[in-house]
């Protein structure tokens, strides 16, 4: 009986301490790394609506309307990262997103799907015209940068409350 107190109790005592804390620490582990992974996932949305919005902007500017932010080339390969990004995550962005944000981006997704075919088809509807397909090119320009606009400052606002009360 001596030996139980002495050795196996210490012993048994230690054994589930450290179970205990092991278990605590990767449960800890698993929700920091859960939370940089939607920082992260938060992040890379709103940057590529901020680069459609301003390289949109920037699209405007060069046919003398709008505000000058940036010049972009005319390397379409950051636009299309960023398209992309905006439709995978509009597709599977319950998964990771709160249900306004996602709400958000999706509409998103779906305005920009709608603009492109409602110029393609003022294009086509043009006929050749230059004036109107001159036109209809401000017009899709000006959309798309007003819709990302907008999006994006409701997805800053939702994206602060989401990261900052976890």
């Amino acid at each position: 009986m001596e030996i139980l107190k002495e050795i196996a109790l210490p012993v048994l005592l230690s054994t589930i301490s450290a179970y205990l804390a092991t278990k605590a620490a990767f449960r800890k582990y698993k929700n920091e790394k859960r939370w940089d992974d939607k920082r992260e996932k938060y992040a890379a949305v709103i940057e590529s609506v901020e680069y459609i919005e301003a390289w949109y902007n920037s699209l405007h500017y060069s046919l003398g309307i709008g505000s000058r932010f940036n010049n972009f080339s005319n390397d379409t390969s950051e636009l299309d990262r960023s398209t992309r990004i905006v439709q995978k995550y509009a597709t599977i962005g319950k998964l990771y997103f709160s249900q306004e944000f996602s709400k958000i981006l999706t509409v998103l997704y779906k305005d920009l799907e709608r603009l492109t075919n409602e110029y393609g088809e003022a294009v086509e509807f043009a006929d050749g015209d230059r004036q109107s397909e001159f036109s209809a090119q401000i017009e899709y320009y000006s959309s798309i940068e007003k819709h990302s606009n907008k999006a994006l400052k409701s997805m800053l606002k939702i994206a602060e409350i989401d990261l900052i009360k976890k």
